[in-house]
């Protein structure tokens, strides 16, 4: 049978085009119907991807085929009474020939049946419109472009203000030769450093930031540490001295001197000189002279010390019984007296007056000689004692030869043992002799 729409050759009997779909001439009555399914593949159509509509028919015993062509995305089933029609699983025979593209023949639909439940199947294919790209990839572009350019701009410093260019390490002529030459000003600030002298150690503003053009550039350049004037200041003040250039290990060191107490001497190393900070460093310190303490000293080992100390000694006799003769009893000033070296010092040596008398008395009446006892001139043969008796008086016993002078020669008598007192003046001179 030919189709009338694209002359397709099908086989006798057939009610729709093979190749198609046009619905062919009914040459006879049938209480059926028969439909050619286009085949929709389920590789190119998922299940979610089209519809199914059921409508009610109004009286017709016909069904109306769409011609849609095969690749059309939307194409409409229409026919009555479709009870008993099985699609599934169930009903191979007409699954294949749905799969296949092949005739479907449908049930006979009675006109006394019920045509609410004739429904009508729309099955649409949704199209999935193309995204337009190249818009968006000449904008990205466009943007990425623009972003270049200012970037470049930038970096090559048309906008954004002046690089500071890099001058640490370098000389303070050379970092200001490099400074003018990019256009700043250059300020000099010089900081205490360990490290070679004259060198930029940082700017302000830092190196690779940007300021505005013809700025001022400050250069902390470094320079030597030297210890700072410091002699005759207070050791506190000459310590705040030495830390502000950054001198930490400092020792102090007191000195005996005349100067104000407290006050630097002297430091080590020299004022001026060219130090690090971590070297030692030691500040002399003046200590006030004192008057040592001697109490109960002999007087040699007394007189040692005060000399020790620059004082010139004076020695001065102290009576007393209740002091070891020949110790120092006190010192004038009193020992502890801060006292400018060169000054006197007086020693108070204890003396006992009995001893000192009874020495006075052993010499005064040593053999061979001649003292006058009570008028009577003798010669003194031997001391037998001497005795102190108190107030400065010492008694003694001694052999003695009385002689006399008689018309110009001497006559001595026979020796005999004399008795008497000798009286001794404050100053230790003989007031009397009596028998």
């Amino acid at each position: 049978m030919i189709c009338p729409k694209c002359n397709s050759n099908n086989r006798e009997g057939a009610k729709f085009c093979d190749e198609c779909g046009t619905v062919l001439q009914d040459t006879h009555t049938s209480h059926s119907k028969t439909i050619v399914l286009p085949r929709i593949d389920s590789e190119e159509v998922e299940a979610d991807d089209f519809a199914v509509e059921a409508e009610a028919e109004a009286d017709s015993d016909t069904v109306d085929q769409t011609n849609q062509p095969r690749d059309s995305h939307a194409q409409t089933i229409a026919f009555d009474s479709l009870h008993g029609l099985d699609v599934s699983s169930e009903n191979p025979e007409l699954l294949y020939s749905w799969e296949r593209g092949g005739t479907v023949e449908l049930p006979v639909v009675e006109s006394g049946s019920n045509r609410t439940n004739s429904r009508s199947y729309r099955v649409e294919l949704d199209e999935k419109k193309p995204v337009k790209k190249m818009p968006i990839i000449i904008a990205a572009l466009i943007l990425l472009i623009a972003a270049g350019v200012a970037f470049g701009t930038w970096y090559f410093e048309l906008w954004g203000g002046v690089r500071v260019p890099d001058v640490v390490g370098l000389t303070e002529t050379s970092a200001k030769d490099v400074l003018v030459e990019k256009g700043f000003q250059v300020r000099v600030e010089q900081v205490k450093s360990d490290d070679e002298e004259g060198i930029v150690l940082l700017t302000d503003p830092n190196s690779g930031s940007r300021t505005e053009e013809n700025g001022t550039i400050v250069i902390h350049v470094s320079v030597a540490r030297t210890i700072p004037s410091v002699v005759g200041l207070d050791a506190q003040e000459a310590q705040r001295k030495l830390a502000a250039e950054g001198y930490e290990n400092v020792t102090l060191q007191a000195e005996k001197s005349n100067e104000t107490e407290n006050s630097v001497l002297s430091v080590e190393p020299a004022e001026g000189e060219k130090i690090k900070a971590a070297y030692p460093i030691v500040i002399h310190v003046a200590q006030a002279y004192t008057v040592p303490n001697v109490l109960g000293n002999g007087k040699d080992a007394a007189v040692a010390a005060l000399e020790a100390e620059g004082y010139v000694v004076v020695e001065k006799k102290y009576y007393t019984e209740d002091t070891p003769e020949g110790t120092i009893v006190s010192t004038e000033p009193e020992a502890g007296t801060k006292l400018p070296s060169g000054s006197e010092v007086i020693i108070n040596i204890a003396v006992s007056r009995a001893s000192e008398l009874e020495s006075l008395t052993r010499s005064l009446l040593y053999p061979e000689a001649s003292i006058s006892i009570s008028g009577t001139s003798y010669l003194i043969k031997s001391l037998n004692s001497v005795s102190y008796e108190g107030s400065d008086t010492v008694a003694f016993s001694a052999e003695a030869q009385p002689y006399t002078t008689f018309l110009g020669e001497v006559i001595y008598l026979s020796v005999r043992t004399v008795t008497g007192h000798v009286v001794w003046s404050s100053d230790n001179a003989v007031s009397s002799i009596t028998g």
